[in-house]
């Protein structure tokens, strides 16, 4: 079944259901052109100010779907989808730079790790914490899966509740992590670990900023079923990121590695995509708009890596909105 399906034409009475479009796409630039639909809707629905950090997919997809953070944890949804054993705990790991002030330090951004670096991070992790019992896997985007088979280890340095790291890029990373004194010394090893492995001495080299450590969040174990109180899952989820494909095998739907064309035929009651690539995020809007003003397709909410987005709805293409989740 295709994502795209949901703007497929059928009879009259198909055409009356209620067909649903819920896009997750990259931001849209300022220089973009002001014909394009993308910039059309920027406009209605402006950017918040610089200083608003981007809160990364995982809590834009909760909120699109109505979970609770707490209880359906990225790093536990990932290791779902990725086919791991759904009864561990697991954290997310991502590289982190270190801005070191005199009397303190700040959490900075620096380039992921590709899929070399991220190999040799996870055998360098899995020897350091061996007799810890911890797992260390890669995810396929630079990010690592830490996981603990034992429960009170894991409940002392899973990460629960700690913020995915574009939700705290500028932050102390002592005052965010001050209730989990567990996790704080698994990143302190961390730290003394990179300092002199050869994959910051390769990026150096190249001139790409060094990984000074790994900022653990988003920890947790899996649930069980999908929530009573929360909204039905879409008929389709789209997308790379092993977070979906577990949301996917969580509520008993079809998952698609990525998006197809967004003109591919057969039609589903509501599908959710995310969409990696400007030119992903411009043809889908446009067949959006076309299939709203046709009438055939019922609704369409969007949002970008900042949380904000709009809703633009059958017979009112310009009723745009803008939201930033909390």
């Amino acid at each position: 079944m295709a994502c795209g399906g949901v703007f497929a034409a059928g009879d009259a009475r198909e055409k009356t259901l209620i067909r649903e479009l819920d896009l997750i796409i990259p931001a849209v630039p300022d220089n973009a052109g002001d014909g394009s639909l993308a910039a059309r809707v920027r406009r209605r629905s402006r950017a918040p100010a610089a200083s608003d950090a981007p809160r990364g997919l995982a809590p834009v997809v909760r909120d699109a779907l109505g979970l609770d953070a707490r209880a359906y944890p990225a790093a536990a949804l990932t290791a779902l989808g990725l086919g791991l054993p759904a009864k561990s705990w697991y954290c997310l790991a991502e590289a982190v730079a270190l801005d070191v002030h005199t009397d303190h330090v700040r959490l900075a951004a620096t380039p992921a790790p590709d899929a070399a670096e991220a190999d040799a991070l996870t055998d360098a992790l899995a020897g350091l914490w061996a007799d810890d019992g911890i797992t260390v896997h890669a995810v396929g985007d630079g990010t690592l899966l830490v996981g603990w088979h034992d429960a009170p280890a894991a409940r002392d340095a899973s990460a629960a509740g700690v913020p995915p790291l574009a939700a705290v890029l500028g932050e102390r990373p002592d005052a965010v992590l001050d209730d989990h004194r567990g996790l704080w010394r698994l990143l302190t090893e961390v730290q003394m670990l990179l300092h002199t492995h050869p994959i910051n001495d390769a990026r150096r080299a190249r001139g790409v900023p060094p990984v000074d450590g790994l900022w653990l969040s988003e920890g947790g174990r899996a649930p069980s079923a999908w929530p009573d109180d929360a909204p039905a899952p879409p008929a389709l989820l789209a997308g790379t990121a092993p977070l979906l494909a577990g949301l996917a095998r969580l509520g008993g739907v079809r998952h698609l590695a990525s998006p197809p064309a967004p003109d591919a035929a057969a039609g589903v009651t509501r599908a959710l995509c995310v969409l990696e690539t400007d030119a992903a995020r411009d043809a889908w809007l446009d067949h959006a708009w076309r299939a709203l003003r046709s009438g055939r397709l019922h609704r369409l909410r969007w949002w970008d890596a900042a949380g904000d987005g709009g809703e633009l709805v059958r017979f009112d293409p310009w009723r745009v909105w803008r939201r930033r989740a909390t």
